[in-house]
């Protein structure tokens, strides 16, 4: 049974984290665990602007039959602009326990300068019969300067629409016509070091930027 209380109820357009003005914010753990329960937001849960963030832990953790729906006019579950997030150990989301994400925009917007570090996890794990669905793209750069620096030990057993991924193909279905918008143009995307392009070649790849582990579905796209 997926959680149906919903213990935080933020107001219309308003996101539920919002960091601002050089703030500079650390988390020992996680900055969301959503443990059975049902967290809906018409805005990113997570806001940066000219701020910085490092969690512990994963960024945002659903553990136990959690869900979470974030709709497409709130464009990202997480939003950064001339900002700087660190993960120091475990993935940016990280959903597991049967738990449901359902984001309509981006997972992910980077915009003017933005840098996300996430240094020993993916970008999106999912496990324990979980599923991701997200209706844009997994990540969306805008403006210049952005950059997101991943590191992690999930050889990828795929390079699916241009996203490295590990577990099994029929976990994943990819069909946004731009799954990592502005790569290139206003980001870059490295992974263990490597930097992902358009034309990088799976063998070159040691890590990915999503994991199934077990048992679980991805869907990015309409």
């Amino acid at each position: 049974m997926l959680g149906t209380d919903r213990p935080i109820q933020p107001a219309a357009g308003v996101p539920v984290f919002r960091a601002e003005g050089g703030a500079a914010v650390a988390v020992t753990r996680s900055a969301y665990k959503v443990d059975t329960a049902l967290l809906e937001a018409t805005a990113p849960l997570l806001a940066l602007q000219g701020s910085a963030l490092t969690t512990g832990t994963d960024a945002i953790a659903l553990v136990q039959q959690a869900k979470i729906d974030v709709p497409g006019d709130a464009l990202a579950l997480m939003s950064l602009r001339s900002s700087l997030l660190t993960v120091a150990s475990g993935s940016l989301v990280n959903v597991a326990g049967g738990s449901r994400l359902s984001v309509g925009g981006s997972l992910l917007s980077l915009a003017d300068g933005s840098t996300v570090n996430i240094l020993n996890g993916a970008l999106l794990s999912v496990s324990g019969g979980s599923l991701a669905s997200i209706g844009g793209p997994l990540v969306s750069f805008s403006g210049h300067g952005n950059a997101l620096n991943v590191t992690n030990s999930f050889t990828p057993t795929a390079l699916i629409n241009g996203i490295p991924v590990h577990g099994p193909a029929s976990s994943f279905s990819i069909t946004s016509a731009a799954p990592l918008a502005g790569l290139g143009t206003a980001g870059t995307i490295t992974i263990n070091g490597v930097p992902l392009t358009s034309t990088t070649p799976l063998s070159s790849l040691k890590g990915s930027l999503i994991a199934v582990q077990g048992s679980g579905a991805v869907k990015i796209g309409p």
